[in-house]
């Protein structure tokens, strides 16, 4: 006997495998770059910039992400420009909360910067981290839900036509 299954568990197994992909992705952007920043790129240190940064993108990227998604969907705003650049600023403010946290629990003490371009320049990571896992997130959410198939659009307009 086959158990049915409801649209919660499926909504939570669906949240769950776009997390993890959007991390995994996400991981593997970021651990290109670093590993290419580097002088000696070797395959090595892409491996273990991948081991940092998988887990801790997807825990706290997938939990501020959700936690992101539930607040703009509560808001529900129209305009899509707004939208965005809310995202964009809950995103940005979630990598800078990312990096802090990082420092918290992996160094057990608060950074301290003396010149700002020391600041700048240590959380430009989690700036640019946030950023690529929302346009990963919004180029996912175009792919799978947003984009109908060509032939729903063809009956679409083949029905507005009679």
């Amino acid at each position: 006997m086959i158990a049915k299954r409801d649209n919660g568990s499926f909504y939570v197994e669906n949240q769950v495998i776009k997390h993890f992909v959007l991390s995994l992705v996400s991981s593997i952007i970021c651990s290109t770059v670093l590993t290419l920043a580097e002088e000696d790129r070797d395959i090595l240190a892409l491996i273990v910039y991948c081991i940092y940064t998988f887990p801790s993108i997807l825990i706290m990227g997938g939990l501020f992400s959700f936690v992101i998604e539930r607040v703009v969907l509560h808001l529900s705003l129209k305009n899509r420009l707004m939208k965005y650049l809310f995202k964009v600023i809950l995103y940005l403010i979630a990598g800078f909360l990312f990096i802090t946290l990082y420092f918290l629990i992996v160094l057990r003490t608060l950074p301290y910067f003396n010149p700002w371009s020391a600041f700048i320049s240590f959380y430009q990571y989690g700036f640019w981290g946030a950023l690529l896992y929302l346009h990963l997130h919004l180029l996912y959410e175009f792919i799978v839900f947003d984009r109908k198939r060509p032939e729903a659009r063809c009956r679409e307009l083949h029905k507005g036509t009679r």
